[in-house]
């Protein structure tokens, strides 16, 4: 019974180190979006007044209305990409995630029933 047990803590005492790992890759993940979503924001704010700059050319006669369009480009592919990048990512992960928890399931059980099978041995 006592083996049963360890082994079980020993389980548990790892599903709970995986726990603290998943929380830990979180709060970076959480940071890294952060990072990121300011970066974008303030090259959407440069592309902004760039775009701004040509609106201004174009409506003296300074610019082709193309000029507009060239100037919004870079800030559209990088939208565009990182969407790309978050799809992937999330797919990625949702996958990784289930098969965690499917195998942290399947410990959890098998330990359940190694005390029952243990306990009924010792029973009869």
């Amino acid at each position: 019974m006592t083996d049963t047990t360890s082994r079980s803590d020993a389980v548990w005492s790892t599903i709970e180190q995986n726990k603290r790992t998943d929380r830990f890759i979180r709060r970076v993940g959480i940071a890294a979006w952060s990072a990121t979503l300011i970066a974008v924001l303030g090259y959407a704010i440069i592309v902004g007044f760039q775009v701004s700059a040509m609106i201004k050319l174009m409506a003296v006669g300074g610019a082709r209305g193309i000029a507009v369009g060239a100037a919004i480009t870079p800030i559209v592919v990088v939208v565009g990409l990182l969407a790309l990048l978050i799809a992937v990512l999330a797919t990625i992960g949702s996958f990784v995630r289930m098969r965690t928890t499917n195998l942290a399931e399947i410990q959890l059980r098998l330990a359940a029933l190694e005390e029952l099978l243990t306990a009924r041995s010792h029973e009869a």
